[in-house]
């Protein structure tokens, strides 16, 4: 990526449009709009990609992330006032197959056993956000807090976890 190849670009524009394109509609609710929002995207990888030094090609979570957050951002220039309905900008991220090769049976148990640490709240609200796919607004309503107590926890848990997992 770093060399500027184009058909570098094609690789990552291939292996992610489709997630990127569906979380955009999910959220816009209109197919130019979130064409738009992933080209932008795109647009924008592509530039700190060049000259980069060593791997910068993006994850699939951190593209996921920047179509998610620019197409809120355009939801909200789109309308006077953010919407009403707060499940429009609460939208779970895709799953995504992930290029990487399956965890170790060791990996696997050092992740169970540093979850199996957390308290008990956070461990909820991350399971159910990441092997349920639920939005912060379901997991609040099922455990009884407020959705921001909700990635509140869901944060705090995942800087325990990779604190755990990278020492």
């Amino acid at each position: 990526m770093a060399e500027a190849d184009p058909r570098d670009l094609e690789g990552l524009y291939d292996r992610h449009v489709r997630a990127m394109y569906g979380l955009a509609l999910r959220i816009l609710q209109d197919q130019g709009e979130a064409e738009t929002v992933v080209q932008a995207v795109f647009a924008d990888a592509w530039s700190r990609m060049v000259g980069a030094d060593g791997d910068a090609e993006p994850t699939a979570s951190g593209l996921l992330a920047a179509t998610r957050r620019r197409a809120i951002e355009q939801l909200r220039a789109l309308s006077a006032s953010p919407p009403d309905d707060p499940a429009v900008i609460d939208v779970p991220m895709p799953a995504i197959a992930d290029e990487r090769p399956p965890l170790s049976d060791e990996a696997v148990a050092r992740l169970r056993a540093a979850l199996a640490d957390l308290p008990v709240i956070e461990r909820t609200a991350i399971e159910l956000a990441g092997l349920q796919g639920m939005t912060a607004a379901q997991i609040a309503e099922r455990i009884e807090q407020p959705p921001e107590a909700v990635r509140t926890r869901i944060r705090a848990g995942l800087m325990k976890l990779r604190e755990t997992l990278t020492a």
